[in-house]
């Protein structure tokens, strides 16, 4: 025996009762909310204009981290949650496709390194302004006139 109703039908054969439910028409189910790892995906295909996350910079919840062109409008993609970005994967002027990673954050305070050199920044070593020779020639006999 088969009966049928707004929502599916139901189908009785040989002592067993089922239950079909007609979901053509019904919304898609939602994974849980993206982003919830800490991976900022981008929303669609484009061209990083800029980058506003460093690796080892706190960002909070909502904070733009990178910046999307396609069809001469930009897309701001945030944070998705509070973290430490652990990595970015993307360059100013990289073409990326929809879903790939742009940004990685980890949950909680900064790891020891990062913490001890302010705002997160890796230290590289000397910048060249920090080696840098004078430009004048006082002090140096080399360069005395004879």
């Amino acid at each position: 025996m088969l009966v049928r109703d707004a929502a599916g039908a139901w189908l009785q054969h040989r002592g067993l009762e089922l239950r079909v439910e007609d979901r053509t028409r019904a919304a898609p189910s939602r994974t849980p909310k993206a982003g919830r790892d800490g991976t900022l995906r981008a929303s669609m295909n484009g061209r990083v204009v800029a980058v506003a996350a460093r690796i080892g910079d706190r960002a909070e919840s909502g904070a733009p981290l990178v910046t999307l062109e396609a069809m001469k409008m930009e897309h701001v993609h945030v944070a998705p949650r509070a973290g430490i970005v652990r990595a970015v994967q993307v360059t100013s002027g990289q073409q990326v496709a929809a879903g790939s990673v742009l940004v990685e954050l980890d949950g909680g305070e900064a790891p020891a390194a990062y913490a001890a050199m302010g705002r997160g920044r890796v230290d590289r070593g000397p910048s060249e302004s920090d080696t840098a020779q004078p430009s004048s020639s006082a002090g140096d006999p080399a360069g005395v006139a004879r």
